[in-house]
């Protein structure tokens, strides 16, 4: 075999690697996705009706539409009921500290925020009131600064976490995820975990993912959000008109993707063992920022979804690996009649 042939057969062999590896890409059906937020804009809040989910084209999941969970009271003993988790329904907030009375009944969940957390940042249109909105936890317990637990450390285990946890059954598996954290109007600080099963409060958190490491929003700013995401599967892209909500994306650590949080989103992968996640929204280090003074409050969830992440072959690559595979036995062919 001459050179040429030589040459030619290295860019065969070559083509035929990378349309293996491209052979496979990862597929990623939504088995869970939910809004959280004092308004379901069907019953209650402007009459926009279901919202929508970009990322279910197929309806794998409540026809396509965001499951609502909604907290719109401090006071009504049913609401509570509601947000609680369900066998039946599958999803809720767990009850960490049976019996608490505290903040109206809510304190069974924790330091949950008992106010009903809907703004007025954005027009009141889908999906950018969604975005107006959120769940999240407040008053500590514990400080958490740089001053208390360090520069740029979490909050545990110098200081016990603190939170609340969401639970979702889902079918064992692999895992990724999607999700909006933070606040419209308040520069509140978020840590976001997602647990392969698990029971108890936040001091018990066992095999999980980091979602989003820490983000102060007084370094960001109010109405800008860690997005969670992967390969452009991302939270409803906001619409004109009216004040837009912003976003930075975090990588596969949970930190800002690229450094700046401009980077492509890259949610980490969890394999569910147990028959259902629990998501941890957890106090975060809380300092004064480039954009505002510290408000220690959060985590605050807006948006959060549970993909079922599957490998599966592309059809077309195949066929352009048997193409180059046919390439490469021609080229060999005439190689060897030389």
């Amino acid at each position: 075999m001459n050179a040429r042939h030589r040459q030619s057969l290295a860019r065969c062999t070559l083509a035929l690697l990378v349309l293996c590896i491209s052979a496979t890409s990862a597929k990623a059906v939504p088995l869970w996705a939910g809004f959280f937020g004092a308004e379901d804009f069907v019953n209650t809040g402007p009459a926009l009706g279901p919202v929508p989910n970009p990322n279910d084209p197929g309806g794998a999941f409540n026809g396509g539409n965001y499951q609502p969970v909604v907290h719109n009271s401090s006071t009504t003993a049913g609401n509570l009921v509601d947000l609680s988790y369900s066998a039946a329904r599958g999803w809720g907030f767990e009850v960490t500290n049976p019996g608490a009375t505290g903040l109206g009944g809510w304190a069974q969940f924790g330091p949950f925020d008992d106010s009903a957390n809907a703004r007025n940042v954005f027009d009141d249109h889908l999906p950018n009131e969604v975005y107006d909105s959120f769940i999240g936890f407040k008053s500590h317990p514990s400080t958490c600064s740089n001053a208390t637990v360090g520069v740029g450390n979490v909050c545990a285990p110098t200081i016990a976490p603190s939170g609340g946890v969401f639970r979702i059954d889902v079918p064992n598996g692999a895992y990724r995820f999607v999700a909006a954290v933070g606040s419209a109007d308040n520069p509140h600080a978020h840590r976001l975990l997602v647990e392969d099963g698990g029971t108890g409060g936040p001091t018990n958190i066992g095999n999980h993912v980091v979602l989003v490491h820490n983000y102060d929003q007084a370094e960001h700013g109010t109405a800008v959000f860690a997005r969670v995401g992967f390969d452009n599967v991302l939270p409803p892209e906001p619409t004109a008109p009216g004040t837009l909500p912003q976003f930075r994306n975090m990588d596969a650590n949970g930190m800002l993707a690229g450094g700046t949080g401009f980077g492509p989103a890259d949610s980490p992968v969890l394999n569910v063992t147990q028959g259902y996640l629990r998501v941890h929204m957890l106090q975060a280090n809380s300092n004064d920022g480039a954009a505002s003074t510290r408000d220690p409050n959060g985590a605050d969830l807006v948006l959060f979804e549970a993909h079922a992440a599957t490998i599966i072959p592309e059809p077309s690559s195949w066929v352009l690996g048997l193409l180059a595979l046919g390439f490469l036995a021609l080229a060999r062919f005439r190689g060897r009649r030389r």
